[in-house]
This record gives C-alpha cells, structure tokens and sequence, in this order.
C-alpha cells in the first residue's frame, strides 16, 4: 500500500513496503523537483513521529506562537478556559472601529486554521465567536483575546494517535472508529436555538469534530 497526500506542492507519502516507496519516489523525482526527508512540519503543523513507541504526535505550536506575535498577545498571561460564557449580540458594548473589525475578522481567520486542524478543545469558542464576524463589539473582541491567552497556555497541547490505542479508553478499540455527540438545549441567548458538536475518535485521539 502507499498513500500519497497532496495539498498544492506540498505532498506526504506513506507505505507499508519500502520497494514500492523507491519505484514510486523514482518515477515522481522524475517530473518533479522533491525534497526528501521526515515529515516533521506540514503546512504549519509539526509532526512528532516515535517508532519505537508507534505513535504519531501533531500540534501547532510554531503557527499559534506566530499568530500571538502577529496580534501583540505575546507577552499575554495563559489562562485555563477557551471562553468564559455564552456570546451575545445584545451585550456586545460598544462596536468595533474599521481597524479593529478588520483585526477581528483576521484574527477570527488565524484561529480556525488552529481549530480545524489540532485543536477540537477550541472549536466551541470559534463557532462563538465566528457568528459575530459581521459586526462585532467590544465585548466580542475581548473574548477572542482570551482565546488567544488560552492558546499560549496550552499551544502545546497535541493530538497523539497510536497503533495500540494511547490512552486506556481506547486500549480494546485499536482501528476501530467511534465517537461522541451531544447538544445544549436553547442555549443561544439571542435566538434560544442549540448547538451540537461531535468528535470522532481513532486510535487515541480525534479525527474529526465540529462544534
């Protein structure tokens, strides 16, 4: 078997048979220029790959480290919760100047690129605070801000998917796909709708979440 990935010029490329691996580098060397090496960083994400211990290690620390410097959080102290309460339309104080929504819809942007790819503990947060992109306030802005102090308390946080399952839940489940779903009721304090979410697990850590 062998898996070629592909996102624009960037390609990761796994096999279970070596000499089926050199037969295919050979034939891609010869139409295109290739980087050979480890896959220790992939379109902003680092890869933490342990063979003797079969598990496979991504977090984004460098990305969420970059986007607190782009957005002057750098020095910001670390907090323990990606948000602190329900958002509202109705108590968004005082709206943002152009400037400031541009920064927000920026900001809002840099961090799901961070949700959607390593961070399922954040997606809630980010579906929060996306539904204000339009007009947000005051109000809104401080929460994005401490999303991002939660981000530099736990940037090092990963997803760590094993051979053999890497936590006890999921120790007689190995290759086995399974998941979680559950919903608020009416929790929306502007239109009293509720919010779902999911997450689907595989061999000791999420594939797949939406909140």
């Amino acid at each position: 078997m062998l898996i070629n990935v592909v996102y624009v010029d960037d390609c990761l490329h796994f096999t279970d048979n070596p000499d089926l691996f050199r037969e295919f580098r050979l034939s891609f060397e010869n139409r295109f220029k290739l980087k050979i090496g480890p896959a220790d960083l992939y379109l902003g994400n680092q890869l933490h790959i342990s063979r003797p211990t079969g598990t496979v290690s991504m977090s984004q620390e460098a990305y969420i480290d970059s986007v607190l410097d782009r957005f002057d959080m750098s020095g910001c102290a670390g907090v323990s919760t990606p948000i602190v309460a329900r958002l509202s339309a109705k108590e968004m104080g005082n709206a943002l100047s152009p400037e400031n929504h541009e920064r927000y819809r920026a900001l809002i942007g840099s961090l799901l690129y961070v949700s959607v790819w390593s961070r399922p503990d954040i997606a809630f947060a980010l579906s929060e605070l996306s539904r204000f992109v339009a007009s947000p306030g005051i109000t809104h802005l401080q929460a994005a801000k401490h999303l991002l102090r939660y981000l530099k308390a736990t940037k090092h946080f990963s997803l760590t998917y094993s051979c053999q399952g890497s936590v006890p839940a999921s120790a007689n489940r190995t290759n086995q796909l399974w998941g979680y779903v559950d919903s608020d009721w009416a929790g929306c304090p502007d239109s009293r709708k509720s919010t779902s979410g999911y997450a689907l697990l595989l061999n000791g850590a999420a594939i797949s979440w939406k909140s």
